[in-house]
């Protein structure tokens, strides 16, 4: 059973009050018990939350359940910039609801023996380099992120939040977050402070990251967390030097790697494509820039073979052949009605071949847009390629390959260099290994 109104030295915060989200912070908490035995939690929340936790989570041990009342005009805010108040623990580590917890970290209460205040910094924020209202050298600082960081009861952490929480009101209205205000905060408050690696903070957001050690704590939400740990904590790239984490293709790259594998990453457009909070991958981006390749050289077939053979040499070169199938947000999937609005729009599709139609959603989509559509499903390659009495515009070629044996695979190629006239695409995926190949020929 929960115990209540305990108060120990050492422990972990957490505060949230809607149901959707208590239960992602309780996955954390069973993630961070897991790690850390005898750890002490105490869980910030309204009389709503608290009824909530006792019916449903009874069975963790939580050290404490706290309960507040929520201001309709700062809302959770305020809750935050008073956990120095709030926190029944002398030294207290505070997480966001959407962190997960690989290892053993409270030989960080160590450091609050001798630091106040301890954060990482995030590097990925969106304005950085810009600090609202600061100028000169100090616009230069680091965000920190406020989703993780580890505090000690002091006067100097008393001044450090009052300031924080009246930086946050000063200019609310202009920047509605909490990092901004906590630099400002750091600067007018006399404390001492320090920051941590990446491999505390790991953030899964679009933009890259590079650490050397083992992740400690993964932030952000993953359709799969613990796979995302065994490739991101993958004995192969530990203790071999730094490594860069890839959102958007959910996979780790050696540092002394990257140089050539982001030329790769530059010309398929998918060093900057944009997900949203899921994680999901914008195909049209990726699209957009492989046809851009394509519209400007006079023989299609000719460009994609010459792609080809400098993605298979550089890819080769740097041992990364495949590309990781995302595991965090949702499936791909490949219909996607921009993507085909774009092709349609861009390549004045006229015509359509779907070489291995399944469901015919795809060519069902075409043949609204009163495009000439043929479709293939269920051909033996084995006996031979299949030509249609025509070309086609745009050959459509998903998911067809892999169970192909390779000595008949020229039979598929052959199908769709000889029905089209302008255009193929083609990709797959390999479902056992949970990989995506991208083929352009």
């Amino acid at each position: 059973m929960i115990k209540l109104e305990q108060n120990k030295s050492e422990g972990f915060v957490y505060f949230n009050f809607s149901e959707i989200y208590i239960d992602e912070a309780f996955n954390s908490i069973k993630t961070l018990l897991q790690y850390n035995l005898g750890a002490k939690v105490c869980f910030i929340t309204d009389d709503a939350g608290r009824r909530y936790i006792e019916q449903k989570y009874s069975y963790f041990s939580l050290d404490q359940i706290k309960c507040v009342v929520i201001n309709p005009d700062g809302g959770i805010w305020n809750i935050k910039l008073n956990l120095d108040e709030l926190t029944p623990y002398d030294k207290t580590i505070y997480l966001d609801s959407d962190t997960y917890i690989t290892s053993d970290i409270q030989d960080l209460f160590d450091l609050v023996n001798t630091f106040d205040f301890i954060a990482v910094p995030d590097e990925s924020h969106p304005a950085r380099g810009f600090i609202l209202g600061l100028k000169g050298g100090y616009k230069a600082l680091n965000y920190y992120n406020c989703g993780f960081f580890i505090i000690r009861k002091s006067e100097a952490v008393h001044e450090l939040f009052r300031n924080w929480y009246q930086e946050y009101i000063d200019l609310a209205p202009l920047e509605p977050g909490d990092q901004g205000p906590l630099v400002r905060a750091l600067i007018k408050t006399n404390i001492r402070f320090i920051t941590l690696p990446q491999e505390y903070n790991l953030r899964l957001i679009n933009k890259c990251a590079s650490f050397q050690g083992r992740v400690k704590i993964i932030h952000g939400r993953a359709r799969n967390s613990e796979k995302l740990v065994k490739i991101i904590n993958s004995i192969d790239f530990i203790d071999k030097g730094s490594r860069v984490w890839h959102p958007n293709l959910q996979c780790v790259i050696r540092a002394t790697s990257f140089k050539c594998y982001g030329w790769i990453l530059r010309m398929l457009n998918l060093d900057n494509v944009q997900h949203n909070t899921w994680g999901r991958v914008n195909q049209h981006s990726v699209f957009k820039n492989i046809s851009f390749y394509l519209k400007h050289q006079k023989s299609s077939f000719y460009c994609y073979k010459i792609l080809k053979q400098k993605i298979k040499m550089l890819l080769n070169k740097i041992g990364m052949h495949k590309l990781k199938k995302p595991i965090q947000g949702e499936d791909l999937g490949f219909f996607d009605r921009n993507l085909l609005d774009f092709l349609i729009k861009n390549f004045n599709i006229k015509s359509f071949f779907d070489c291995g139609s399944g469901e015919v959603h795809i060519a069902r989509y075409f043949k609204e847009k009163a495009i000439d559509v043929l479709v293939l499903d269920g051909h033996d390659f084995c006996k031979g390629p299949c030509l249609a009495d025509r070309k086609f515009d745009l050959v459509w070629c998903c998911e067809v390959v892999s169970p192909i044996n390779p000595k008949h695979v020229n039979n598929l190629v052959i199908t769709l260099t000889q029905n089209a006239s302008n255009l193929i695409l083609m990709m797959h995926w390999i479902l056992n290994d949970n990989t995506c190949v991208l083929t352009i020929i």
